[in-house]
């Protein structure tokens, strides 16, 4: 009987059973959207990880003594039984930390042994590289070491000799053909005999140089041969050489002997840490036929293939370590979950919508059939049958919505990853996204499961109340002739104090925390509270603001009076003729009264948060860029050429070469090689070797002043301290010596017009100390470049022109390209004049760390734009819905004007003022917005590590223009449902109907 009742009820009343899944299909279509995208990005994140792995397997020999030619063999046979195989090798690797070159040959001049000088000074670290044929060349694999290692040379390595890294060639002056010699020293303290030091020397004389290389990517390059998976560390300024696989052994064993023989000589032990070598033996296998899709049968994948590389390598194999063994998969499963969670609780404002309309529709629903649930009573139904009646719908209801939802989610889902995740449908066609969600998504379990889940949580808790109370429902209260449905009560609650008071001390906790924490003393006391109230105000937050409209409208609509002045005073907006029937109507009905405004002010309080926060994020970006870049295109370059001759040969290379590159101008920044200043004292400099002076924590920078203008560089004056950045830059351009500190000196004791001695060890003109006199004209807190670095806040900024002829590691370059050719001015270009100009050159692009520290903060900004949309949905069928009941409900009272010669339009207008007058009460509370949007901008600050190294803070930004736009078409759209929604059941007020509206419902 349930059943079968229940089947007519659902589909003779379509309309309401459609109103009833509304909220749940927009949620679960936002929520499976969410997941969808989710594991789109997780599949980006597994395959960036995997092209950033250039030696997948490090196969670990049974013994040192194992013939090498035979496992790389044994392993390379995997290619006839192993689909993701590409290759397998072996490479020797020798490490130095104490080396020194002879780049004429012959024998190594140790006499700097006998002087005070440190070892430092004369040392490098080299790395001593072999292969027994050309990795490098080989077809399979040359694609993933093209951003590692190039060559003008076609490297062979069935010579004996060696090639050297290019810009190790540069500095020492080597050519190809030439013969150098390769020194190594070991230092031995017998701490047993009053500190006693042993130097112990080995030479490699005259090796051929067979050729050069440019070293792209160091790390990626010594993967290659360290047998430390991780592959080890290599500086800029180490020393490279690849040679033959035996030949470069033999200088090992040839070094290692000598070394020995020293310590024998001494009665000494040799310690091996000093010059090790061993055997890397790599496999390589294909990423693109791995299962990113799913990271556990990614991993299981991973551990077949480790277990066949073992297998296959036989006795000759002790293990083998993968790149992408279980802590890096848990790692990139716990990123992939952060990533998840954000945008699921960014989602819940949504769900809590969802829920609280479909939560409204079935009560407003039960409120109707209160006939129909009485005449079921008065036929022998019992509160149980009743119980499980509302239940089972509620289930069906929750089901339908679920799966239209999860349909809606898949076809949508792309509009979806587009604001979550843009980079991963960089080169996808929308049929491309299209055809991999539909054949990969559509059919996923876990998308499913979570949408159905969801969709019967998000029912069953709606219908809870009113299945209680409607299952109770007395027959002769259900059978009244007229039982005043709306007239319903709003107690105020406890709940609802406790709601305000969370929600408003959270937000206000939220504002001070950054305060707190800069002033909290973390060695102990409150310090560790005050992270964990840190810690769940940010859970909080995303919530707070909804939670503070949900109190504060609760408690203006069970206000009576108050509830009444303000209701009053808003419908007299629309007319004052009909405000008393407007009132009274809104008044009577607090309960529905509440519902309608809270959905409106959670919406557009959302709209208002979302607009904020996106309006500061854009601003606070725009800032980094000009920060990171200059807003220039920007390029580091490290050079051999820096070292020795400073920035001149580049500069006037770049005039040269304008017809390559159209920019109208550049800048430039560069930090001077081994500088100092006074300390603080102002009486002594600290010397760190007997010609030079401690260079110190305190950097100096030289800029092109010149061109650092509005013009070209869009600088705020917020960056500095009582100027503005016009002014300190004109002072930087025309006070002769002038400099500007950090914030971070005004601190320590420095101030403007301050001056101090400055040095520079190594300059151009001499070779030696260069003193000059600095004059602190301005301070800064953030600067262009300058800041985009980890040392940032220890840089004293000087024109380029105050200290010539100095010298530097690296420089970083910003073309502004002319008007029109901007296309033809980009970073690759830029990259290829300056390598054609100086091949042992090392370039990277700055802006792209830029794009990955900004890349969750736009995900987050553009997710909340469309989470805007998908409340907007929400709300416009809520609203249209109650109202479309409200006045179904008072048909009665409708007749009873009608009866009293009331025209038709009169009521229509009064039923249109009602929920105008109630969309205008709940646009009061958008204002609500303002402050959460507020805090979780700021609270950014608080949370945000770039912070730390640029110096900037997000400063709240309202976009008043785009808010009234959003806000007025908002209203609109909330205004035409009212419309629909009256115009369609007011037609029931017809004179000729009046009989109709005065019945028994």
């Amino acid at each position: 009987m349930i059943f079968g009742y229940l089947r007519k009820t659902i589909w003779r009343n379509k309309t309401r059973t459609f109103f009833l899944t509304v909220g749940i299909i927009v949620s679960i279509m936002l929520v499976t959207g969410v997941n969808i995208s989710s594991n789109a990005m997780a599949q980006s994140l597994i395959q960036e990880r995997l092209d950033e792995i250039k030696i997948d397997f490090t196969v670990v020999p049974r013994n040192t003594a194992t013939n090498a030619t035979e496992l790389v063999d044994k392993l390379n046979s995997l290619e006839d039984s192993l689909d993701e195989f590409v290759f397998a090798y072996v490479g020797a690797y020798g490490l130095s930390y104490r080396s020194i070159i002879n780049p004429y040959g012959g024998e190594i001049d140790w006499s700097f042994l006998n002087t005070s000088k440190q070892y430092e000074d004369y040392t490098n670290t080299t790395h001593f590289c072999g292969l027994k044929k050309d990795l490098f060349s080989e077809p399979r694999v040359a694609d993933r070491f093209k951003d590692v290692i190039k060559s003008n040379d076609t490297l062979n390595f069935t010579q004996e000799g060696v090639y050297l890294d290019s810009r190790t060639a540069q500095e020492y002056g080597v050519d190809t053909g030439q013969n150098i010699s390769i020194g190594v020293l070991s230092v031995f303290y017998d701490w047993d005999n009053g500190d006693k030091k042993y130097n112990l020397t080995a030479e490699a004389n005259n090796i051929t140089i067979l050729g050069v290389f440019n070293l792209i990517n160091r790390e990626s390059f010594i993967e290659v041969f360290n047998p430390d998976r991780w592959g080890g560390y290599m500086g800029d300024q180490d020393i490279a050489l690849i040679g033959n696989f035996s030949y470069i052994e033999k200088q090992a064993e040839n070094l290692t002997n000598q070394l020995e023989d020293a310590a024998l000589s001494y009665g000494i032990s040799f310690n091996p840490w000093d010059l090790s070598f061993s055997r890397k033996f790599g496999v390589m296998i294909d990423h693109s036929s791995l299962n990113v899709m799913n990271i556990n049968e990614l991993k299981t994948q991973i551990n077949q293939i480790e277990n066949k590389i073992k297998i296959t390598g036989g006795t000759l194999v002790n293990y083998v370590e993968g790149q992408l063994d279980e802590r890096v998969i848990q790692e990139l499963s716990f990123e992939i979950a952060i990533y998840q969670a954000i945008f699921l609780i960014i989602s819940v404002p949504v769900i809590i919508l969802g829920w609280f309309l479909t939560k409204t529709n079935f009560q407003l629903s039960y409120e109707k059939r209160r006939r129909e649930i009485a005449l079921l009573k008065v036929k022998g139904g019992i509160s149980k049958q009743l119980k499980s009646m509302f239940f089972l719908e509620a289930l069906i209801i929750g089901l339908c919505g679920g799966a239209l939802g999860v349909l809606g989610g898949n076809l949508t889902s792309t509009l979806v990853l587009k604001q979550m995740f843009p980079q991963v449908l960089e080169g996808y066609s929308f049929t491309d996204v299209l055809s991999v969600i539909l054949y990969g998504e559509f059919l996923s379990t876990s998308t499913w499961i979570i949408g159905i889940i969801l969709a019967l949580s998000i029912s069953l808790l709606a219908v809870r109340k009113p299945l209680k109370e409607f299952s109770n429902l007395e027959p002769i209260e259900g059978l009244q002739k007229y039982h005043e449905i709306s007239h319903a009560q709003l107690p105020t609650k406890k709940r609802d104090w406790i709601a305000l008071i969370v929600s408003l001390a959270t937000i206000v906790f939220t504002l001070v925390s950054s305060t707190l924490m800069a002033n909290a003393d973390f060695g102990y006391g409150f310090a560790p509270f005050l992270m964990l109230f840190v810690t769940i105000s940010t859970v909080l937050l995303p919530l707070a603001p909804f939670l503070l409209i949900y109190a504060l409208v609760k408690l203006l609509c069970g206000n009576i009076k108050f509830f009444q002045a303000i209701i009053t005073k808003i419908s007299q907006l629309w007319s004052k003729q009909i405000s008393v029937f407007t009132s009274k109507s809104i008044i009577r009905n607090q309960v529905r009264s509440f519902r309608l405004v809270f959905i409106v002010g959670m919406a557009l309080s959302f709209v208002v948060m979302a607009s904020t926060i996106r309006a500061t994020e854009l601003n606070y970006q725009n800032q980094m860029e000009t920060i990171t870049t200059a807003n220039g295109i920007r390029i580091n370059i490290r050079s051999s050429m820096l070292n020795q001759n400073g920035t001149e040969p580049f500069i006037d290379m770049l005039w040269n070469e304008k017809s390559a590159v159209p920019f109208e101008t550049f800048n430039y920044y560069y930090q001077l090689k081994d500088s100092g200043f006074e300390g603080s004292s102002g009486d002594s400099y600290e010397v760190w070797n007997d010609n030079g002076i401690y260079a110190g924590p305190i950097a100096l920078g030289a800029i092109s002043a010149e061109n650092f203008t509005t013009e070209y560089v869009d600088m705020s004056d917020d960056w500095f301290i009582n100027m503005t950045a016009d002014e300190a830059m004109d002072k930087l351009r025309t006070i002769p010596n002038a400099t500007l500190i950090p914030e971070s000196m005004v601190q320590q004791g420095y101030e403007v017009g301050d001056i101090y001695e400055n040095q520079i060890q190594y300059s151009l003109s001499n070779g030696t100390i260069n003193t000059t006199t600095l004059e602190v004209v301005g301070v800064y807190n953030s600067f262009p470049i300058v800041s985009s670095g980890w040392n940032w806040n220890q840089v004293m900024i000087i024109d380029k022109d105050t200290i010539k002829d100095s010298v530097c590691y690296s420089a970083d370059f910003m073309f502004y390209p002319e008007s029109g050719n901007e296309n033809e001015v980009t970073y690759e270009i830029i990259e290829n004049v300056f390598q054609d100009f100086d091949s042992s050159l090392y370039a990277y692009n700055p802006a792209d760390y830029l794009n990955e520290g900004s890349s969750i903060a736009t995900s987050v900004v553009s997710f909340l734009n469309l989470e805007s949309f998908y409340l907007l949905i929400i709300v416009t069928f809520g609203i249209a819905i109650i109202m479309y009941i409200s006045i179904n409900e008072k048909s009665h009272d409708m007749g009873l004007l009608r009866a009293r010669g009331v025209e038709k339009k009169v009521i229509y207008k009064i039923q249109i003022a009602e929920g105008f007058t109630l969309i205008l009460l709940g646009c009061v509370f958008s204002i609500v917005g303002l402050l959460g949007g507020a805090t979780i901008a700021l609270h950014l600050n608080t949370l945000a590590m770039d912070f730390t190294s640029s110096g900037i803070e997000r400063h709240f930004s309202i976009p008043w223009l785009n808010l009234l736009v959003q806000l007025i078409g908002s209203l609109a759209i909330f205004i035409t449902s009212i419309i629909i929604a009256v115009f369609i059941e007011t037609r029931k007020s017809n004179v000729t109907k009046i009989g109709d509206l005065l019945r028994v419902a």
